[in-house]
């Protein structure tokens, strides 16, 4: 046969594309292939954001980790009687650790260089349980969102996949273990009679307890299940299962593997392209790309020449896969870490992000990786050898020298300037002499935003730009606090503030609390405030649909008249209303003139489903959404790096809430002027950031706006009798 081609030995052993030197061109070069497919939906999700289903090629990574993985646990139990545990775990580690570790440390440093502290030290943290292979609990219990959670992610959350892995083969192998034991009381040591058939029976448990478990819990906490390792155990075990079965089912005639396979990956491509976060995941969502990929490892058992295998056999697929490890290891930071630096994510920066990522795959591949495979580095019996393992030991010394120049050099955390040394001072809104309390209000918070919009370097903030999130959320968004998400919504006693007489009413979703602090202020003493809100729920009288929250969507349009009704049986002097931007995206409706006249109608119904007599309404628009300050703040960004417009769905609600209001005698509040002049909206006004987080106002913020609040609330509210304007 003469020599095998470099690029036709390399074949995929384990479960994010880790590798081992095959060099029989009968071995499944088409899972390398199947491979490169896997990690393509994954970056293309990422970077591109399509197809919306990308996240699947994780679940194909986990089914063929689970095929080979068990595979070779078989092979060597049918050839020796017994299964080395030291050698198995030897095997993992040479595999796993060089690359993960590598770019840990890498992308460690780059969010040191990068990113603020507050952020960095979670992203440090981050990296402590995912060298431990244990970030799926580390996000799991963070509640962070894979699809939908308005602050950054951290640049280490693709790490949680490894720990599902990593945590799965702790047990497996030991339980694969156990039976060859419990086989081996015969006497006999090898061939072990009833090993595949005992394998495939523990295997099928596995996968109908952890698919029943998974599909109870991501309806009850989604998040957790997306996560957890019990709820993903069935993906692996599905393909450990096929493993088992694989000397039955050699003998498939050639049409039905070219069925099989044809079927697989079409399965694979309608998953990408069907599943979205809204989908059920991972059960029962999840079938689909785990029978699909079963469906393609299947076809290609003892005859990798006949159908999908021979078109995954292709020399440039083999190779993406055999890069297929790093280059999942390396598109999240570089992704995450570049929309940092780079706030617009346009197709100049999405290429840039790929090409990047496979130059950084290669590297990794062929100076670390592709070296400590072929080296005898924890070989059973084998001293390292640091001949044959030069390229490693370069590397390394390599990358600890510009990791430690790199630390060294870059101090940490902003380096703010003062306000009077700002590079460029803005030029102070000029006030008319003898105005009005009303246009002082507004020209004070027209001159902060121009000192935002036209600051060339980042002043003293308040909140601190380096722990925005932990100083800048308001006391009422806390759970203790009972405003938002309360533990009863018929209890009429949660989360009122003050003690004032005259009563009024916050309600809407989180949005609406992190105006608290403005409306307690606006209102004054003789006003007591109650908020009473729910997360991703609009206060609008529709049925709505959120892909990355539906729990939150269902537990929504459960509660609505719930909510509606109390608000109604308390007669609150004075209803406020304010939801997301989004909200107008949630109701299905398309093209967007649709969703604004839905979003106009709902609005209507849930003010006069709410609104006892005497009880005025008042329709608070929401801050225009921009970028968080630790998604867009970087050690090398300005100011107008972070600037941002109101989008088209703020400008549709606000029109269908304006007209919502002209329909029923409520009083609308535009509040843009608050945020934005002339569509350019700051991060900061004055000395203060506007939001900690994409959406919700800064404690700080909301406070600055008492005076503008108070004046646009009047024309609601009727003054008690004896009750100064400043008080009602």
């Amino acid at each position: 046969m003469g020599r095998v081609p470099r690029i036709a030995r390399v074949v995929s052993t384990s479960g994010n594309g880790t590798l081992t030197l095959m060099t029989d061109t009968r071995k499944r070069l088409d899972i390398q292939g199947l491979r490169a497919v896997a990690v393509g939906l994954v970056v293309a999700g990422h970077v591109f954001g399509q197809p919306a289903g990308g996240f699947v090629g994780v679940d194909v990574f986990f089914v063929i980790s689970g095929f080979l993985i068990t595979g070779l646990l078989l092979r060597e139990a049918e050839r020796d009687g017994r299964i080395s545990l030291t050698g198995f775990y030897r095997r993992r580690a040479r595999r796993i650790l060089p690359v993960a570790l590598l770019a840990l440390a890498v992308t460690v440093t780059a969010s040191y260089v990068v990113l603020l502290e507050d952020r960095f030290t979670r992203t440090a943290t981050d990296a402590g349980w995912a060298a431990g292979f244990l970030a799926n609990w580390r996000f799991a219990a963070a509640d962070a969102d894979y699809f939908g959670s308005a602050l950054p992610p951290s640049p280490l959350q693709h790490y949680w996949s490894l720990g599902v892995e990593e945590q799965f083969y702790v047990v497996w192998p030991l339980l694969v273990l156990a039976v060859v034991a419990l086989l081996r009381r015969s006497g006999r040591r090898a061939p072990l009679p009833d090993l595949r058939a005992t394998v495939a029976g523990l295997a099928g448990a596995v996968v109908v307890g952890s698919f029943a478990w998974g599909w109870v819990q991501a309806v009850q906490e989604p998040t957790l299940a997306y996560y957890s390792s019990f709820t993903r155990a069935w993906e692996v075990a599905a393909g450990a299962l096929l493993a088992a079965l694989a000397p039955r089912l050699a003998a498939l005639s050639a049409p039905l593997r070219n069925v099989l396979g044809a079927l697989g990956l079409a399965g694979i491509a309608a998953s990408s392209l069907l599943l979205s976060g809204a989908s059920t995941f991972p059960a029962p969502s999840g079938v689909l790309p785990v029978l699909a990929t079963v469906l393609v490892l299947a076809a290609g058992i003892d005859a990798p020449q006949v159908g999908a295998t021979r078109v995954l056999r292709a020399a440039p697929l083999v190779y993406l896969g055999a890069l297929s490890f790093s280059i999942y290891l390396w598109h999240w930071p570089v992704l995450v870490l570049g929309d940092v630096l780079v706030t617009e994510r346009n197709l100049v920066f999405q290429l840039a992000v790929l090409a990047l990522t496979l130059a950084l795959a290669a590297a990794s591949y062929h100076l670390v990786e592709r070296p400590v495979l072929d080296s005898d580095f924890l070989r059973p019996g084998h001293r390292i050898d640091w001949g044959t393992s030069r390229h490693v030991a370069l590397g390394a010394l390599a990358v600890s020298a510009v990791l430690l120049v790199v630390a060294v050099a870059v101090p940490r955390g902003m380096t703010p300037t003062a306000p009077a040394d700002r590079a460029s001072e803005p030029a102070p809104v000029q006030t008319t002499p003898g105005a009005s309390p009303k246009r002082v209000a507004e020209d004070e918070v027209a001159g902060a935003l121009v000192g935002g919009l036209t600051a060339t370097e980042f002043p003293v903030l308040s909140p601190p730009l380096d722990d925005v999130v932990e100083q800048g959320i308001n006391p009422e968004m806390e759970p203790g606090a009972e405003c938002l998400n309360p533990s009863s919504l018929t209890d009429p006693d949660l989360c009122w503030h003050g003690t004032g007489p005259r009563r009024a009413m916050l309600v809407g979703d989180s949005v609406a609390i992190s105006w608290m602090p403005a409306l307690r202020e606006a209102l004054g003493t003789r006003w007591s405030v109650r908020g009473y809100a729910l997360s991703n729920c609009p206060y609008v009288a529709a049925t709505i649909e959120i892909d990355y929250d539906p729990e939150g969507a269902a537990r929504c349009n459960e509660s609505r008249a719930t909510m509606h009704e109390q608000v109604r049986r308390e007669r609150p002097d004075l209803l406020v209303l304010s939801t997301f931007e989004v909200g107008v995206l949630w109701l299905g409706e398309s093209p967007l003139p649709r969703a604004q006249q839905a979003w106009q109608d709902a609005a209507v119904r849930a003010i006069r489903e709410m609104a006892a007599a005497g009880t005025r309404v008042v329709i608070l628009a929401p801050p225009p959404a921009g970028h968080a300050v630790e998604g867009c703040v970087s050690r090398f960004s300005v100011p107008q790096d972070c600037q941002g417009s109101p989008s088209d769905a703020w400008q549709a609600q606000s029109a269908a809430e304006r007209a919502a209001a002209r329909e029923t005698g409520a009083t609308y509040v535009d509040t843009l002027r608050w945020f934005c002049l002339d569509d350019q909206c700051p991060i900061f006004a004055g000395d203060t950031v506007v939001r900690w987080d994409i959406v919700h106002l800064t404690r700080q913020y909301a406070a600055s706006l008492a005076d503008v609040l108070r004046f646009a609330l009047r024309p609601a509210i009727r003054p008690a009798k004896g009750t100064t304007p400043a008080d009602g």
